[in-house]
């Protein structure tokens, strides 16, 4: 009896240890602009044109009993056949759901030029504002902390215009954490993925815990996430299959009684 009991509860450490250690997270495209902005082009739509994001999924480790997020991956179809004329905008992450921006990756280089095309960036510097960026400023606000959307040879009709894309204001209060690898997808009417990997210092910095957000688009912002991902790693299926060892050892328990007494 005791042996399977002991074996119950190792399985019990092994399955709920392997939960702490690493988890992913989905999330999905549930919003059509970020919370607080207005949308004076092509308000009835969540995409217009290329892309399509659907979601993604965010992987998080624990390290020393504390769990941080590494990497983030985006889904993204290309509707159109136009995707590889677009870049990728900087990530924002708000880590405690206050509607404040306290975390920024800098895919978007300062003085960018706007009329120029390409994209080839893969690496970019996380950056912990000093003063956390409120996700719904004052639009047109001066100067305004955001670059908006923008597209080489297009109209303004052909973008969702006025949409926050980069952050365009960091300063010496605002640290560099560290290095986040970038893997940005070639498609032609085809599906892929964008990957962000959090590297070294930058991936035991942010801490995973209630109310995550993240924001993300590219330069036309003709799609964007803007979501609250859930960071609890199902509990209720945890203490179901937790309650399921129990009542299995339960069981045995009573078996091997019934052998007793029988055997008595």
């Amino acid at each position: 009896m005791k042996k399977l009991i002991g074996t119950v509860l190792m399985i019990m450490v092994i399955l709920t240890g392997s939960q702490v250690l690493a988890d992913t997270i989905p999330f999905y495209d549930r919003s059509i602009v970020w919370a607080g902005w207005t949308n004076p082009s092509h308000t009835p739509n969540d995409t217009w044109g290329t892309p399509d994001f659907t979601g993604g999924f965010a992987t998080t480790s624990s390290v020393g009993g504390k769990t941080y997020l590494t990497g983030l991956s985006f889904s993204i179809t290309d509707t159109n056949g136009l995707f590889n004329k677009l870049y990728a905008g900087d990530l924002f992450l708000d880590t405690n759901g206050d509607r404040q921006w306290e975390y920024i990756v800098d895919l978007v280089q300062r003085n960018y030029d706007p009329n120029s095309d390409g994209w080839s960036k893969t690496t970019a510097t996380l950056y912990k504002l000093g003063t956390p960026l409120s996700e719904a400023p004052p639009q047109g606000g001066n100067p305004n902390p955001y670059q908006t959307s923008f597209m080489k040879g297009y109209s303004d009709s052909n973008i969702r215009s006025g949409q926050p894309v980069a952050y365009d204001n960091f300063n010496t209060s605002d640290t560099k954490i560290g290095t986040v690898t970038f893997n940005w997808p070639s498609l032609n009417n085809s599906t892929g993925n964008a990957l962000f990997t959090f590297k070294d210092s930058a991936a035991q910095e942010i801490l995973w815990g209630n109310n995550f957000t993240v924001g993300w688009t590219v330069n036309c912002a003709n799609d964007m996430i803007y979501e609250n991902i859930n960071p609890v790693p199902e509990p209720a299926s945890m203490l179901l299959m937790g309650s399921g060892l129990i009542g299995l050892a339960g069981w045995g328990r009573k078996k091997f009684f019934k052998k007793e007494t029988v055997a008595a």
